[in-house]
């Protein structure tokens, strides 16, 4: 399905990216009701349980070929400035053009956003380019795809770092999804998250909460604002925040009094999560943790 700034998952090994989705009438069956700030249906089946995978952000406009957006240089022009670029990586700046002009729709941005992902490495310097751009459509489309197809190049992890300060919160978004399963990103990439959890758009709230699932006792740092998401009126934020409250363990002994409340006035999935993350973070803390007053 297609529509604007809709939430997809990427078929990655643990993190969410909220995706970039071009805007088609009549295509795809995408409610019209879906606004910019309110990511839709999922574009591809995330991992189940505890696996979560990669949430992007998608683009800033509801109608990316309604939406002004400053032309991608071609490669000839790119050449004069940069080495000639190779084949593949000519056809990915011509992917990434067709995503970021106005009057693309339906199969062919569908086709062109694909493409990127397939091209992987070739397509680093236009992800590069994209990222670094003025442009806020360019920047949150190559983040998108960056959070779709990883980011093992180091300098492509340059630029993303950057990017977790962006203006745009979808930027943000992605750029945090595409850097959590590097290591050495985690602290910035937490931090990202969980200030996304604090977002008006609850698309954006779930996605940060669903990746920050990808993660335990190193978000120990961010409990006191993880521990103030107890009170979000939203299950689906509320829940993997909960979970993740248990894998911190008994570090996390200052949610137990909403945490208890929880348990014993929710029902389904999110009072198994309480009860769960309850067993969890009382092992030992009596004895080795006091709450603080």
């Amino acid at each position: 399905m297609i529509a604007p700034r809709k939430v997809v998952s990427a078929p990655m090994t643990w993190s969410l990216a909220v995706g970039l989705m071009a805007t088609a009438a009549g295509c795809g069956g995408g409610d019209s009701s879906n606004s910019v700030a309110v990511p839709a249906t999922p574009a591809a089946t995330a991992p189940a349980s505890n696996a979560t995978a990669p949430v992007a952000a998608p683009s800033s406009s509801d109608q990316p070929g309604n939406s002004p957006v400053a032309s991608v240089p071609s490669p000839t022009s790119k050449a004069a400035a940069k080495p000639v670029d190779s084949q593949k990586t000519a056809e990915a700046r011509a992917a990434f053009q067709l995503l970021t002009q106005p009057g693309t729709e339906g199969p062919a941005w569908d086709a062109a956003q694909q493409k990127l992902v397939t091209l992987g490495a070739d397509a680093t310097p236009v992800l590069v380019d994209g990222l670094k751009s003025s442009n806020p459509i360019e920047r949150e489309t190559a983040a998108t795809i960056c959070a779709l197809s990883g980011a093992a190049d180091k300098d492509l992890q340059k630029v993303l770092t950057a990017c977790l300060s962006d203006e745009s919160s979808f930027v943000r978004a992605n750029a945090a999804a595409s850097l959590a399963q590097i290591p050495e990103h985690q602290t910035e990439v937490i931090s990202t998250l969980t200030s996304l959890l604090a977002d008006s758009d609850p698309q954006l709230r779930r996605m940060a909460a669903a990746n920050l699932g990808a993660f335990g006792p190193e978000a120990s740092g961010e409990l006191p604002k993880l521990t103030a998401v107890l009170a979000d009126n939203d299950t689906e934020v509320v829940t993997p925040v909960i979970q993740l409250l248990g894998r911190i363990g008994p570090q996390a002994v200052n949610a137990v009094p909403q945490l208890q409340k929880i348990a014993h006035e929710q029902d389904g999935e999110i009072k198994q999560a309480a009860e769960q993350a309850l067993l969890l973070i009382q092992t030992d803390t009596e004895e080795a943790i006091e709450p603080k007053k």
